[in-house]
């Protein structure tokens, strides 16, 4: 099947994380969008008027069976007038965040906004609409019809994470070291981090945290810095963030919303269960033996951590984190999609 895309390379993703990642499997014949590493003048009008991606990919069109445009929140505005092909869109953002976008249109920006006016009905005219969580299909159903909406996961390349965590059980004591990882950027709750670090200075004082974050801006840094407890990571390479994450004897993840998470499912990979903080109801890799899903409240969160560092370091639960991640390897979530695209054309 010949697939055209629309897609980016955002510049807080490395060479292996983002949705793009999905390319490398479905193997578009063409794929269009904005690189935010390029910085020509081109690049800065295109990231302005992001949905003119649009406009290039039916002047470049190869012909294709289908269009799947990966980021629909950016992307997403004309395609129904261009294309006579059949259209898969996929939407990334939170329920609260994707209700806004498809009222208002402006996730991308005000002339998004105005561009979105011009064809509100785009929405019902889709082949199909791929979104990661079930809270997601909720708020997209009153603007497409429940039979296009499909919920399929964000994924990662597994390869690797899987031959260290072989490699690390099968060389290393089991035994976790003293600390609790925190991983990413987008989306976090920085304040329930720094709440969570104060009471844990005092409730266990020799257990400290991780934070790797190479986007952390000047604020956060300074205001977080203060905690002794907490180790602030900047650069660290593909192999020495999964061994941190072997290492570690928690992840936790202070969000303050969540489609889907990358980092999430790499931890499991690693064998590290984790504790999240979530304002939302669900999140599509619920599952209670390795993963639990906490109200933001930091002597709560605390509380649950402690509990948990009693048996976190047992084997059977490494195992049980990274059999359940086997789920979520990129090749399984192409085949997913890749049914999709056969269900439209």
């Amino acid at each position: 099947m010949r697939v055209l895309a629309i897609s980016t390379s955002f510049s807080h993703h490395g060479t292996e994380s983002g949705y793009k990642q999905i390319l490398k499997y479905i193997k578009p014949v063409l794929t269009v969008g904005l690189d935010e590493l390029l910085t020509s003048k081109p690049r800065r009008l295109l990231g302005t008027y992001q949905f003119l991606y649009e406009f290039v990919a039916y002047f470049k069109n190869p012909k294709a069976d289908i269009l799947h445009i990966l980021y629909g929140e950016n992307y997403f505005r004309f395609s129904t007038w261009l294309f006579k092909i059949p259209i898969v869109v996929t939407f990334h953002q939170p329920a609260e965040t994707l209700r806004f976008e498809l009222e208002k249109g402006a996730f991308a920006g005000r002339i998004a906004g105005y561009a979105h006016r011009l064809n509100r009905g785009r929405f019902r005219k889709v082949s199909a609409a791929i979104v990661t969580n079930s809270d997601q299909k909720k708020v997209l159903r009153d603007f497409i019809d429940e039979k296009k909406i499909f919920v399929i996961p964000l994924g990662i390349h597994l390869a690797e994470s899987n031959r260290l965590f072989k490699e690390l059980r099968q060389s290393t004591d089991p035994t976790p070291e003293s600390y609790v990882i925190v991983l990413g950027n987008w989306l976090r709750n920085w304040t329930l981090l720094s709440d969570v670090l104060e009471i844990m200075g005092t409730e266990k004082p020799d257990l400290n945290f991780i934070l790797v974050n190479k986007k952390l801006d000047e604020t956060h840094r300074e205001k977080l810095s203060k905690y002794s407890n907490l180790e602030i990571k900047k650069e660290v390479d593909r192999e020495g963030l999964l061994k941190l994450l072997y290492f570690a004897k928690l992840h936790f993840m202070p969000l303050e919303s969540a489609a889907g998470n990358n980092a999430l499912i790499e931890g499991l990979s690693m064998g590290c269960p984790a504790i999240i903080s979530l304002q939302g109801e669900d999140v599509v890799h619920i599952n209670e033996a390795v993963v639990k899903y906490r109200k933001a409240d930091a002597r709560l969160l605390v509380r649950e951590m402690l509990s948990d560092l009693v048996y976190q370091s047992e084997d059977k639960k490494r195992l049980a984190c990274n059999n359940y991640a086997q789920q979520f390897d990129w090749k399984e979530i192409a085949n997913q999609t890749e049914s999709v695209y056969n269900l439209v054309v």
